[in-house]
């Protein structure tokens, strides 16, 4: 299943013993994210250390098995759905993970509720996406 996978998500994955992290690593899935993502992780790496007790070891560890599953999409290709993500998105800071699912032709995973606020992109959270897997 093809999915763009939210910031929300994407922090999930630092946490030892996450759950999502085990969705992540699913071969079943083939996620999406736009890379600027893959850059801001090191603006929170402060916040990531502290929350989630890595070293900064672990966390690059992490950090490169993130981008062996995840396929980090560079704006380039995805540009052209960006006015019509910030205009369907319901939060501008979500807009090119909009645009992105809108060139991908797929839904997006995430946790935030607010982005369910519009219905031109399917929106799922974990236990929907585990649904629709047939693992719930």
């Amino acid at each position: 299943m093809k999915l763009v996978i939210n910031s929300n998500i994407l922090f999930s994955f630092f946490w030892n013993d996450s759950f999502t992290k085990k969705i992540i690593l699913m071969p079943s899935l083939e996620l999406y994210a736009p890379f600027f993502f893959f850059k801001e992780m090191d603006k929170y790496i402060d916040g990531i250390l502290s929350k989630t007790k890595l070293s900064s070891q672990q966390f690059e560890k992490f950090k490169e098995k993130l981008s062996e599953v995840v396929k980090f999409v560079s704006e380039n290709e995805y540009g052209g759905y960006v006015n019509e993500g910030m205009t369907i998105s319901p939060d501008l800071k979500d807009a090119d993970f909009f645009a992105l699912a809108l060139y991908l032709n797929c839904p997006i995973w995430s946790k935030d509720k607010a982005l369910k606020k519009q219905s031109q992109v399917k929106i799922y959270n974990t236990s929907e996406l585990l649904k629709e897997l047939g693992l719930k």
